[in-house]
C-alpha cells in the first residue's frame, strides 16, 4: 500500500492532483486535522482491502497552528515504522498571485491582506515539508493535462518502487527461512538475540 502526503503551496494544484490521484483509485482524504494523522495511518492496515490499495492525504496551509506540530508527528511516524512519501507541489510567487487574481480568491493566510503576504508567509510554514519531499512537482509552467502526466509518471515510478520493495522483503525472508533451515534453531536463535556477527 502506498501512502503519499500530498502538500505544497495554495494554488499550486494540490486539490487537482488529489482529484487525479482518486481517479487512479487512491482512497483521498484533504485536509485531516494533524491530531488525527497518527490514528489515520495506524488504520491503514485494516483499510487495505480490494477497495483500498493506495492512500492519498492532503495537508496544507489550513491546518493552522496545528501544522507547527506535523514535523514532530511526521518523526514519530517514521520511528514507528509507517511508510509513507511526501510530494510537495510548487509554483513562482508570480503565477500563484496570477491564479489568485484570476479565480478571485483571497489566500488562506493573507488574512483579507495581500495575496503575495500571503504567500511568503506560507512558503515559511510549509519549510519543512518541501525540505522532506520526496518528490516536488513545480506547477508554474503545467497546464492541467501535464500535471495530470506528471502525476501518471509518479504513480508509476510509485508502483515499480512498490514492487521492488516486496521483491526485497520477499528475498529477506526467505534468506533468513534458509539461514534457519542451514545453521538449524539454536544458532539463530543466538543470531536473533545479537549474540553473532
Amino acid at each position: 500500500m502506498r501512502f503519499v502526503i500530498v502538500t505544497g503551496v495554495s494554488g499550486a494544484g494540490k486539490t487537482s492532483a488529489l482529484k487525479m490521484l482518486e481517479d487512479a483509485k487512491y482512497f483521498c482524504v484533504d485536509n485531516l486535522p494533524i491530531p488525527l494523522l497518527e490514528k489515520f495511518a495506524s488504520l491503514m492496515p485494516e483499510i487495505h482491502g480490494e477497495d483500498v490499495q493506495n492512500v492519498a492525504l492532503g495537508i496544507d496551509a489550513r491546518s493552522g497552528r496545528s501544522l507547527d506540530e506535523l514535523e514532530i508527528v511526521l518523526d514519530r511516524m517514521k520511528k514507528a515504522g509507517y511508510d509513507f512519501e511526501i510530494l510537495f507541489l510548487d509554483a513562482q510567487d508570480s503565477v500563484l498571485v496570477k491564479r489568485y487574481k484570476e479565480t478571485s480568491r483571497s489566500h488562506p493566510l493573507a488574512m483579507g491582506g495581500r495575496v503575495d503576504d500571503g504567500i511568503r508567509m506560507e512558503r515559511e510554514k510549509m519549510r519543512f515539508l518541501k525540505e522532506r519531499a520526496d518528490y516536488i512537482i513545480d506547477t508554474s509552467n503545467l497546464l492541467t493535462r501535464e500535471l495530470k502526466q506528471e502525476i501518471r509518471e509518479l504513480r508509476e515510478r510509485l508502483a515499480d518502487c512498490t514492487e521492488e520493495k516486496e521483491t526485497l522483503e520477499e528475498g529477506l525472508q526467505n534468506g533468513y527461512a534458509l539461514m534457519h533451515n542451514v545453521l538449524g534453531p539454536e544458532v539463530m536463535n543466538l543470531y536473533d538475540k545479537g549474540k553473532l556477527g
